[in-house]
């Protein structure tokens, strides 16, 4: 009987002793995960007017002269944060425009263009651009073009496909990375 005392008591302490461990671990992870919403709401409010409008499947997100169309549960906002708000582009494309004196139209390849914020603040700093995308996930596609067209892009050229050094080479797309 003692014996069956000891072991349901240990058994119990065991119980909680593991499932405080897993309540730590969880607080941890929501930390992080808060950190980073955190992070993400600071970069986003600093987009003039920013608003956000959910249909069944998008959030539209309008910004100063912006409309774009972003997917639910998704890195989305992640990279709209880091084009629009954080500008990790304005300096070097910048420095390209400055060095290269376009007169006539730049070209411009938006090479893994997932849904195309890269290409819509680039043709805000180029005049008429001739721009190419590629892009490998086909679900990505009809996003950018919803994108393009909410921002009165309309000359450009879209390939569903991969870049490579080497020619008759076969990929296959990791779905599991962020948004497939």
């Amino acid at each position: 009987f003692f014996l069956f005392l000891f072991c349901t008591s240990f058994l119990h302490y065991f119980r909680i002793f593991h499932f405080m461990r897993l309540r730590h671990r969880l607080m941890c992870i929501i930390d992080i995960l808060d950190s980073e919403i955190f992070k993400i709401r600071k970069h986003l409010s600093k987009l003039e007017n920013l608003t956000f409008k959910e249909s069944k499947k998008y959030i539209h997100c309008t910004f100063s002269k912006h409309n774009l169309i972003i997917r639910k549960n998704s890195s989305d906002f992640l990279v709209l944060s880091q084009i629009f708000s954080e500008k990790e582009y304005e300096q070097p494309l910048s420095l390209i425009k400055s060095k290269l004196n376009l007169d006539k139209a730049a070209n411009i390849i938006d090479a893994g263009a997932n849904i195309g914020f890269f290409t819509v603040y680039a043709n805000e700093l180029f005049k008429s651009p001739n721009i190419i995308l590629i892009e490998p996930f086909e679900g990505n596609i009809d996003i950018i073009e919803k994108n393009l067209r909410l921002s009165n892009i309309e000359s450009y050229k879209i390939f569903q496909n991969v870049l490579s050094y080497k020619n008759d080479m076969f990929f296959t797309l990791n779905k599991s990375y962020r948004d497939g």
